[in-house]
């Protein structure tokens, strides 16, 4: 009988310990992304309030889902769906949703001013 040497056995040994690591990564992976698309209740994994969101969603600027970073953490929310997210998630889409509205309104009334100053010219 031909038996491998004592090293080929802590290599195939090392493998299978990866392939189970990975695996088991996988499986939380998927975990995390089903405990985030679901409905599960009223908290998060760490206890914080998860509540209902949907962002607009349109053919241009408004496509993909977007990417929200909070204390390092980072959430992807897709447009178009009804989605329970951390609260605190929702706090920084809404707060950037109102910079975008501010910002819009300013720049309106930058371009009245410029057209009637304009007006004045001719």
């Amino acid at each position: 009988m031909a038996r491998g040497t004592k090293s080929e056995g802590v290599k195939a040994g090392t493998e299978n310990m990866t392939t189970e690591k990975e695996v088991a990564a996988e499986k939380e992976m998927a975990a995390e992304k089903e405990m985030a698309a679901e409905e599960t209740g009223k908290t998060g994994k760490k206890g914080e309030e998860m509540v209902p969101i949907r962002l607009f969603r349109d053919g241009e600027r408004y496509r993909d889902d977007e990417r929200v970073t909070v204390n390092g953490k980072t959430t992807i929310v897709p447009r178009g769906k009804t989605v329970m997210v951390p609260k605190s998630v929702a706090e920084v889409l809404e707060n950037a949703m109102s910079q975008r509205e501010l910002a819009d309104l300013y720049m309106e009334k930058k371009e009245e001013q410029y057209e009637e100053g304009l007006g004045k010219l001719l």
